[in-house]
Parts: structure tokens; sequence; C-alpha cells
């Protein structure tokens, strides 16, 4: 099982070339940061490079919701 780490800022440019170049892989769930100190949920990496992330307020119970519902 892989683990989560530490909430990383998807709109540090450094972070999304990490993602981009597979150095950096996050899992469904993981609490990020896009661009303010309110978390997110991670939920993945779209096959045209699209990053999906469920924002607050609403992060978590979205994101239970679409993994109900996958």
């Amino acid at each position: 099982m892989a683990k989560y780490t530490k909430a990383v800022n998807l709109w540090d440019q450094s972070v999304r070339a990490q993602i981009e170049a597979g150095t950096l892989r996050l899992q469904a769930g993981q609490w990020v940061l896009c661009g303010t100190d309110k978390p997110s949920r991670f939920v993945k990496v779209t096959e045209t490079g699209a990053i999906t992330a469920f924002h607050y307020p609403h992060a978590n119970v979205r994101f239970l919701e679409h993994m109900k519902n996958r």
C-alpha cells in the first residue's frame, strides 16, 4: 500500500514538472493545495495531462462520492 505524502501545491511548477515526468506519483485521495491554504483532494491525472481534484469546502464529501460511484 502506497503512503500519502505531505500536501503538495499543484500550482507549484516544480511539482507539476515532477508529476508530468512521473517522478512524483500521487494516489487518489491525497490532500493537495491548489494555490490556496485550503486543502483539495487529488483524484487523477487525465490522459491529456489535466489534473483533477475536488476543492474546499466540499473536497472530502465529493471525493468520497466519486470513489463510491466509480
